[in-house]
C-alpha cells in the first residue's frame, strides 16, 4: 500500500479513537500555521496604514473597514490561545522587522503577557529601529494596568506624547506627567516640544500662556510648537508675535521646518501666505506654495493651480490642493487619470528609483478638471476660505473630522481646535478610540 495513503488511514483511526473531539484535533493540527497567517496580516496591515491616512481617495469609513480587520487578527491570535504564544515566541529568535515588533508587543498587552512584553522592551532598546513600532503598540494597546505601568515608566519626552493621546483612559496621568515636567530644571528640547503639543492635544488653553517663553528659544523645533500652541490656543494678543516667529522659521535651512511654518501661516492666518512665501528660499518653492494654496483654501488661487496641471512634476500635488479647496473627488467627478511612471522614475542598473513624494495622490486628467470646474465655479466666492468645498467653520470641519478624506483630517482637526478651543483631535489613533471621541465634537457644537 502506498506509504502517504497508510499514513493518512492511521491517522483517520487515531482521530476516531481519541476522545478528543474531531474538530478540536483538526484546530489543533492547523494552530501553528493560522497563528503565522494572522500574525502577517497584523503586520501587513500596520504596514500599510501610514499610506491610507496619506490617501485622499480613502474616507474615515475606510480606515474604519482596514482598523477592524487588524483588530480581527489580533482576536484571532489571542483565540488561539498556547499556538499563537508560542509562535510568537518562537519569532524572538529570528531577524525582527517593525511589523514583527508591534504584532508582538501588541498581542502582549491585549494578552496581559508581561513576559513577552519585557522580552521586546529588551529587544527595542537594543535595535533603535524597532522602537517605533513597539512606540506604536502602546498607542493601540487596550487599557489594563500593564499599559499603565509601561507608559508611568517610559522616558518623559515619550511620556508626553503617548499621555497627550491617551490621558483619556487614564485619570490624571496627564497631571501626573506636566507635575514630571515642572520638575526637570532643564529640559531638553525635544521634552519642551513634547510638552506644549500635550498641551495642545488636551486643550488647555490655560497652559498656551506658558508658550510665550518659548518664542525665543534657541532651538528652531520648540520655537514652533510655541508658535502653534499658541495659534490654536492663545489669546488674539499673541498672534502678531507668533507670526512673527513663523517669519523667521521660513528663512530656516531645515526644509521640514519651513513646511511646518507655511503650513502654520496657511491655517491659521492665510491673509499672511504672501508674506511669509516671500522670504522662503528653497528649491522646492515652487511645490510648498502650490500646497499652501490649498492649506489656504485660496479660491482666488483657482487658475494658477489649475495651469500647473500639465507639469509632470506638479500635477499631482496641484490636483491635491484643488480637491482639498473644492471638494471635487477626482474618481466622483471624472477628472482622475490612470497611474502614470515619470521617467527619473525608472530603476536603472546602477540606481534605484528615487521615492516618490507624491505617491499617495492621484494623478489628475486637466482637461476633465477644467470642464468640471467651468459648470462648478459659480458656487464659489472669491472672497471667502474654502476647505472641501465648505467653509471653514466649527460644524464643517466636525463633519470632515468626522467621515472626511484621510488625507485632510489633520487639517481640519486644526482648524477645528482653533475656532473651538479645544482639544487637538487625534486623527491618528485606532478607529475605535476615534469613534469614542466623536461626541466630544457634538458637545462642542451644542456648547
Amino acid at each position: 500500500m502506498n506509504e502517504p495513503i497508510t499514513s493518512e488511514i492511521a491517522r483517520g483511526l487515531a482521530c476516531a479513537q481519541s476522545p478528543t473531539p474531531p474538530h478540536e484535533l483538526l484546530v489543533a493540527s492547523t494552530a501553528g500555521a493560522l497563528a503565522d497567517h494572522h500574525a502577517d496580516l497584523l503586520a501587513f496591515a500596520w504596514r500599510r496604514r501610514p499610506g491610507q491616512l496619506a490617501s485622499p481617495l480613502l474616507d474615515f469609513a475606510d480606515l474604519a473597514a482596514a482598523d477592524d480587520r487588524l483588530l480581527a487578527s489580533l482576536s484571532a491570535l489571542t483565540a488561539l490561545g498556547t499556538p499563537a504564544r508560542d509562535h510568537l515566541q518562537a519569532m524572538l529568535k529570528e531577524p525582527l522587522r517593525p511589523g514583527d515588533m508591534f504584532v508582538m508587543a501588541l498581542y502582549s498587552f491585549a494578552n496581559s503577557d508581561k513576559t513577552l512584553l519585557d522580552a521586546c522592551t529588551a529587544l527595542q532598546a537594543v535595535l533603535p529601529e524597532l522602537r517605533g513600532a513597539c512606540i506604536d503598540a502602546l498607542r493601540w494597546a487596550p487599557s489594563s494596568p500593564l499599559l499603565e505601568s509601561q507608559i508611568v515608566n517610559l522616558p518623559l519626552q515619550t511620556r508626553l506624547q503617548l499621555v497627550g493621546l491617551r490621558y483619556r483612559d487614564f485619570d490624571g496621568m496627564a497631571e501626573q506627567v506636566f507635575g514630571a515636567m515642572r520638575a526637570v530644571n532643564e529640559p531638553e528640547p525635544d521634552e519642551i516640544s513634547s510638552a506644549l503639543d500635550m498641551v495642545s492635544r488636551l486643550g488647555r488653553s490655560d497652559l498656551a500662556v506658558a508658550a510665550r517663553s518659548f518664542l525665543d528659544h534657541g532651538v528652531e523645533a520648540v520655537r514652533l510648537a510655541a508658535v502653534q500652541t499658541l495659534l490654536s490656543l492663545g489669546d488674539i494678543s499673541d498672534a502678531a508675535l507668533a507670526l512673527d516667529v513663523l517669519l523667521s522659521l521660513a528663512r530656516s535651512e531645515d526644509s521640514a521646518v519651513v513646511e511646518s511654518a507655511v503650513r502654520c501661516v496657511s491655517l491659521h492666518a492665510s491673509e499672511r501666505l504672501s508674506d511669509v512665501m516671500d522670504v522662503v528660499k528653497s528649491s522646492e518653492t515652487k511645490r510648498l506654495h502650490i500646497k499652501a494654496l490649498g492649506w489656504a483654501g485660496r479660491i482666488d488661487a483657482m487658475p494658477i493651480l489649475i495651469d500647473y496641471l500639465d507639469d509632470p512634476d506638479l500635477a499631482r500635488v496641484a490636483g491635491a490642493s484643488l480637491s482639498l479647496i473644492t471638494g471635487s473627488d477626482p474618481a466622483r467627478d471624472g477628472w482622475m487619470a490612470a497611474n502614470q511612471r515619470r521617467p527619473e522614475q525608472e530603476r536603472t542598473d546602477d540606481h534605484m528609483p528615487a521615492l516618490d513624494e507624491d505617491d499617495a495622490l492621484p494623478w489628475p486628467k486637466p482637461e476633465a478638471f477644467r470642464a468640471w470646474w467651468q459648470s462648478s465655479q459659480s458656487r464659489f466666492e472669491c472672497a471667502r476660505q474654502y476647505f472641501l468645498g465648505g467653509p471653514v467653520a466649527v460644524d464643517w470641519m466636525a463633519k470632515v473630522i468626522a467621515g472626511g478624506p484621510l488625507a485632510w483630517r489633520p487639517l481640519a482637526a486644526e482648524h477645528w481646535q482653533r475656532l473651538t478651543h479645544g482639544p487637538l483631535f487625534p486623527t491618528h489613533l485606532p478607529a475605535s478610540a476615534q469613534r469614542a471621541i466623536f461626541p466630544e465634537l457634538d458637545r462642542r457644537l451644542t456648547s
